[in-house]
């Protein structure tokens, strides 16, 4: 036991006097509230150009009320109410004759106006968009009615009322806007056409509003709490800090163990350690050290972040069973993956073997990452509660679960415990038996079978 600490303790002192140790305590932070810190600068700087479209109007009634609304945007929508400064573009729209000659060149000449940056776009509205034609629209903004028809130069067009052209499609506040303004102004008319009054039918149709509160609770003085309105970015903000913290803390407390293992053996090192300990020793006391390690990285972490939490009043969003889970869960996927990189590292002669397989290793760390929208969905769901008691993906899975404000069935957190207990004990054990072989193994790098035969007969 003692040759154990004495290998943890020099794996801890290596790690935590590294410059990677110093990186890694400010890379969390700047992960984390630097993505957020930025997305603010980009609120605070965001796209203040003109954007110049060309408005083909072939109704001839829907480019001046176009243009009005245009201009009340510039004038009071694009600005910030509290600083006054802009921080959406300017719309400036350009009337383009309607004219049913060689309506392919124009395009063309308009398409390239476009290339050149003189037209960010330009758009063509047809007269069938006061036709009241019921039917299934694109959700497509501007684009509507898929059926083919003739243009006004007699070409055969795909069918719709609003044709948008440009080269920058990912934009879609633009056709979004003009999407919303015709239409408002496309329904007008056809009220009136119709002989129906606006006001009855707008009132008609007036969304139902929803509030989303959390749940009635009983104070301790036995008076009935009301529910309050459902705070949707801590809801999700805390299960995914959890997530990201668990993920960090794995990615630090266990890669540098297939290298660091490498490293020892390639410099022949390992076989000097291994004259005066067993392999088994030499691996529990790696695992132990960074296991140290990783706890050290979350005390620097967990104290600065409720101490950011402590200044926003918000240190009722954690609760202390949640600490107490996520330390359970990290200690035993530090010591189950773990396990497997120093396998993995102890059976390769450089670092280009182990590319090969450092993928399946890192594999089960990274489907939880893939995962977070359908767990923030669904996080009662069976793809979820499958993978938070499967032993590779439920320290991660079930620690972001037991975040959420959805309660997690009071059986499936110590099952979920249970089989990552069983299922380290079982990789500890062959990978045990791998690192023994593969320690001293030289030359030929060995096969997948060759590393199985090695976990099974030692």
């Amino acid at each position: 036991m003692s040759k154990i600490w004495s290998v943890a303790l020099r794996e801890y002192r290596v790690n935590v006097r590294s410059k990677g140790f110093l990186v890694g305590v400010i890379l969390m932070p700047v992960f984390m509230g630097g993505g957020i810190g930025l997305q603010a600068l980009m609120e605070k700087r965001g796209d203040t150009s003109i954007k110049t479209v060309a408005v083909i109007d072939r109704t001839g009634e829907l480019f001046d009320s176009l243009l009005e609304a245009a201009e009340r945007r510039n004038k009071s929508e694009i600005f910030d109410s509290k600083t006054g400064k802009q921080k959406e573009p300017t719309y400036v729209l350009v009337k383009e004759e309607a004219t049913a000659e060689d309506a392919a060149g124009r395009r063309l000449a308009l398409s390239d106006k476009v290339r050149d940056g003189s037209l960010f776009a330009f758009v063509e509205i047809e007269p069938s968009v006061f036709e009241h034609m019921p039917g299934p629209t694109s959700t497509d903004a501007g684009i509507s009615r898929r059926a083919t028809k003739l243009n006004a130069g007699g070409d055969a067009v795909s069918g719709c009322d609003i044709r948008y052209y440009s080269n920058q499609n990912t934009y879609r506040d633009l056709p979004e806007w003009l999407h919303y303004t015709i239409a408002e102004r496309v329904k007008a008319a056809r009220f009136a056409k119709a002989g129906l009054d606006p006001n009855v039918v707008w009132g008609a149709l007036a969304p139902v509003s929803i509030d989303r509160l959390g749940l009635i609770t009983r104070a301790e003085s036995g008076e009935i709490k009301e529910a309050e309105e459902a705070n949707i970015a801590s809801s999700f903000l805390i299960p995914f800090f959890v997530l990201m913290l668990m993920f960090m803390l794995l990615m630090v407390g266990t890669q540098p163990l297939i290298h660091g293992v490498l490293e020892e053996k390639m410099q022949r090192i390992s076989e000097v350690l291994l004259g005066s300990m067993r392999p088994f020793e030499l691996m529990m006391g790696k695992l132990v050290g960074h296991t140290i390690v990783a706890m050290t990285l979350l005390a620097i972490w967990g104290l600065g972040g409720f101490a950011l939490l402590r200044y926003n009043d918000m240190t009722h969003l954690i609760e202390l069973r949640l600490a107490g889970w996520f330390l359970f869960f990290l200690t035993i996927a530090v010591f189950m993956y773990g396990s497997l990189f120093l396998a993995a590292g102890s059976c390769c002669n450089d670092i280009k073997e182990t590319q090969s397989l450092i993928m399946p290793v890192m594999f089960p760390m990274i489907i939880p990452m893939m995962m977070i929208p359908l767990l923030i969905r669904d996080p009662s769901g069976q793809i979820a509660t499958f993978f938070s008691l499967f032993p590779l993906t439920a320290p991660m899975i079930m620690t972001m679960r037991l975040a959420m404000e959805v309660p997690v069935p009071w059986w499936q957190a110590p099952v979920a415990l249970v089989s990552c207990v069983l299922m380290t004990m079982l990789c500890v054990w062959a990978a045990g038996r791998v690192f023994r072989v593969g320690l001293l193994m030289q030359g030929k790098p060995p096969k997948l079978a060759d590393i199985m035969k090695w976990a099974i007969r030692g």
